[in-house]
This record gives C-alpha cells, sequence and structure tokens, in this order.
C-alpha cells in the first residue's frame, strides 16, 4: 500500500502482517515537484522485499531447521547482498557495486578520505548535496532533497550534531552485495539455493549446516 499521507519517508515491510508500506516520494517528478512512484522503483521493490527477503523468510520457516526463517547468525550482510544483486540483474545494473551512495556517506561520516576528520549531520549534508548536484545537474533543485533525505536515513537514531555518530547498518548492503558477486565468479550454481532459508550463503559454516540437514547438496 502507498503511504497517501506522506507520513512516511522509508519502506516500511510487515513479513507478518503481510504488508509494505511505500512512501508517497520515491522518485523525483520535475512536472510535479515532488517525488512519485516509477515502475522501476516498484519492480525493484517487488525483487527485493517479496521475491527475495518474504520468499526466503518463507521457505526457511518450512524446512527442517526453523530458524532459516528468522535467519541465522550473521546472515543480514548476505541477505542485502542478494536483495541488491537481484535489483542489478533487473536493470541490468551490473557495472558497479550497490550501496556506495550509503557507504561513501559513512566513511565520510567517519573521516575515511585521509583527513581523519569525523563530521556531523550538517557537514555531511553540504558535501552530499555537492555530489548530488554534480551527478543530477542541478535538476529542479533535487540535489538538496536526496542529500537531506540520506542524511536523515543514516543519522537516524542520533542527535545529528555529533561528529562521527551515525548508524552504520546501511553500509553492509554493499559490503553483502560484493561478497554475493565474488561468490557467484567462483561458484555460479550457488544461486538456485538462494532461496531456501535466510542465511549466508558465503558463509562456510552455514552452507556445511545445510548440507549435513540434506537442505542443499550439491555446491
Amino acid at each position: 500500500m502507498i503511504d497517501k499521507h506522506d507520513k512516511r519517508k522509508t519502506i516500511s515491510v510487515g513479513y507478518d502482517s503481510k504488508r509494505i508500506i511505500v512512501p508517497n516520494d520515491s522518485h523525483y517528478d520535475s512536472n510535479h515537484k515532488k517525488f512519485a512512484l516509477s515502475s522501476t522503483v516498484i519492480q525493484k521493490l517487488r525483487v527485493h522485499e517479496i521475491s527475495t527477503h518474504a520468499r526466503r523468510k518463507h521457505n526457511g520457516s518450512k524446512t527442517s531447521l526453523k530458524l532459516l526463517g528468522l535467519g541465522l547468525a550473521k546472515s543480514r550482510q548476505a541477505e542485502e547482498g542478494v536483495a541488491t544483486y537481484r535489483e542489478q540483474e533487473l536493470v541490468a545494473e551490473n557495472n558497479f557495486f550497490a550501496g556506495y551512495l550509503s557507504y561513501f556517506a559513512i566513511g565520510m561520516v567517519n573521516g575515511l578520505d585521509n583527513t581523519e576528520k569525523k563530521r556531523s549531520f550538517r557537514e555531511l549534508f553540504i558535501i552530499l548535496n555537492k555530489l548530488f548536484l554534480i551527478l543530477h545537474k542541478n535538476k529542479d533543485g533535487i540535489a538538496t532533497q536526496l542529500a537531506w533525505d540520506r542524511c536523515v536515513r543514516i543519522f537516524r537514531g542520533t542527535p545529528g550534531n555529533v561528529s562521527g555518530l551515525v548508524l552504520t547498518k546501511d553500509s553492509i548492503y554493499r559490503a553483502g552485495n560484493i561478497k554475493i558477486h565474488e561468490l557467484l565468479c567462483r561458484t555460479p550454481e550457488a544461486e538456485k539455493w538462494f532461496d531456501v532459508g535466510r542465511y549466508d550463503p558465503t558463509n562456510s559454516k552455514h552452507v556445511d549446516a545445510l548440507r549435513v540437514l540434506e537442505i542443499i547438496n550439491d555446491y
């Protein structure tokens, strides 16, 4: 369902309630000066949330190892790696790894640009605003909104004025995406077992356990 009251800025997924709430501003529309859903956004949402997260949760809960429905230890990174890999496959975006913008932003907050300078919400916003101005050629003021939304997302749960204090969760998207691409380069047959449950197909302990339980059997 779409949040028509504009109260939500991010996608909310309730796997138990089987509901996905989509913000009313997922894609910028310069004609109406607001964000609107595009077919690409909807298709990416489908493969990411439903065809990956929801399917892995559902299938995992039906196996002999019920924990596969909840997620094995330290499987979140690979979970997002599989989901972002499938987004890339959908729209043929395999020329770079997913999640680079959040990874870059979190790196800037932590001073990983050789300055060792920790940054606050305001300082990161200035950097991202300049970046989006270049990427979008200052089209219809979209840079400011994109920079603001990115800062809000990665600083959520913090006061925003403490330099270096940021939620690092979004870094797992890029790290997981890289791991999944590397796995498929080595072992392409691993892909057919991605949907047996919420586990990390790059983790040998997870894979060995699922082999013993005969949940997977040939890689």
